[in-house]
């Protein structure tokens, strides 16, 4: 809240020393109960002025709060008054600047809390990326099924399942070779015998 806004509830509330038609006991009371601080008995000024002095030392929100309990209070007791004609423009300004105020309010925790919403989505998807794992070898290691960690392992593919052509020649080729040599085998038994037949006919 900026100088120009505070001294417009100012002139509102502080009429010469005085706040509204508080008494000093009853402006203490009024002010501890809003922000727990009893302003007279806190600076030991009048009351407007230890309105002013809280006002220039206080966080936005305090003043705020303040100022929106003491508009409160105006408009049930005191703003209906005949001889408050001539404040209604002034009130009509510092009602505004609450209005204001907390429509940015409003708007700011609005951001933060999409803000916050899409952090927390952003961690839920990084946390099902890094548990399922679909297309890497046809595995889904760790994945989290009802409070339950499952753990699926397809069947390895095979050289033979990958390349079933050059694995088919490979062992027809290996059986060749093996009918081969038992033909060879048989054919010099052969061989022998008909040696043995010249010599010892």
């Amino acid at each position: 809240m900026n100088q120009t806004q505070k001294e417009c509830f100012f002139h509102l509330f502080n009429r010469r020393g005085y706040v509204l038609d508080f008494s000093t006991e009853g402006f203490d009371r009024f002010t501890q109960e809003s922000i727990g601080v009893p302003l007279c008995k806190k600076f030991g000024l009048s009351k407007g002025k230890s309105l002013e002095a809280f006002c220039w030392d206080a966080s936005d929100e305090d003043v705020l709060k303040l100022f929106n309990d003491l508009l409160e209070y105006y408009e049930l007791n005191i703003k209906d008054l005949p001889n408050e004609v001539e404040y209604i423009p002034l009130y009509n300004k510092c009602k505004k600047v609450i209005v204001d105020i907390k429509m940015k309010t409003d708007s700011h925790t609005c951001i933060d809390n999409s803000s916050k919403q899409k952090k927390i989505e952003k961690a839920e998807v990084t946390y099902i990326d890094n548990s399922i794992h679909i297309g890497n070898n046809n595995q889904i290691r760790d994945t989290d099924i009802n409070g339950t960690k499952t753990s699926i392992n397809e069947e390895k593919t095979t050289f033979a399942n990958k390349h079933p052509i050059i694995t088919g020649l490979i062992v027809s080729g290996i059986a060749g070779l093996v009918v081969g040599f038992l033909f060879l085998f048989s054919f010099w038994k052969e061989i022998v015998k008909w040696i043995e037949g010249l010599f010892y006919g």
